[in-house]
């Protein structure tokens, strides 16, 4: 079920960049380039965690193009049966969104981020039977390789031309977590990104092209 999820996110996310490019893109010319320090609200192990991060991507159209990382920590886990002390997840991978009517000061963005990641285990000063049964060692760190997808929905608005500020909330998949203790249902759920947007987001050149003939004709006059 959540394969079948994640190729519909991709095949709608792929219809919307190539409606771009088939139309909008054609007519306005729009493109550009920026940067975003973003942090995301999500689970890890099982608990609600802060992952601080980034993302670098190309506007194209009314589309964005690029790539993302993030990072967090989660210390004490509450987690029944043999937990580890500390865990940390980090996770990169490919951005894409869909920006309409991003003339107007606030607008809806859509998003949807697929990446890899790596999950680590921290179990300490433990002496556990059944852990022992596991792992033969008592103080180790375990990585679990993992995959991520996430789309999202949200508001965007400009604060100058080369600013912008955004919310999104959407939905984390995990896939690839295997420990005594937890799953991938502990690193799936509800997630909220709160970023900044900074660098050159183009222009349409219909507005710039009736804007300076406006002028042309004024000047004339």
């Amino acid at each position: 079920m959540k394969r079948i999820i994640f190729l519909l996110s991709l095949v709608c996310c792929a219809h919307f960049m190539q409606a771009q490019d088939n139309t909008l893109l054609g007519r306005s010319g729009r493109f550009g380039i920026f940067v975003s320090p973003m942090i995301e609200s999500g689970m890890i192990g099982g608990e609600r965690a802060n992952l601080p991060g980034a993302g670098l991507a190309f506007v194209i159209g009314n589309g964005f193009l690029g790539v993302y990382t993030a990072a967090g920590i989660e210390l004490d886990p509450i987690i029944d049966g043999i937990a580890p002390e500390q865990i940390d997840m980090l996770q990169a991978g490919l951005w894409l969104g869909y920006t309409p009517g991003q003339n107007a000061l606030i607008h809806p963005i859509f998003d949807f981020k697929a990446g890899w990641g790596a999950i680590d285990f921290d179990y300490d000063d433990l002496d556990d039977p059944v852990l022992n049964d596991f792992f033969d060692i008592n103080d180790f760190d375990e990585v679990d390789n993992v995959v991520v997808f996430q789309p999202a929905i949200g508001l965007e608005m400009n604060v100058t031309s080369f600013l912008r500020i955004h919310f999104n909330a959407g939905y984390r998949w995990t896939e690839g977590v295997n420990q005594p203790s937890l799953s991938d249902s502990d690193f799936s759920g509800w997630s909220y990104t709160a970023g900044l947007k900074l660098g050159f987001f183009g222009w349409d050149n219909r507005r710039y092209h009736h804007h300076h003939h406006n002028k042309r004709h004024s000047y004339f006059w």
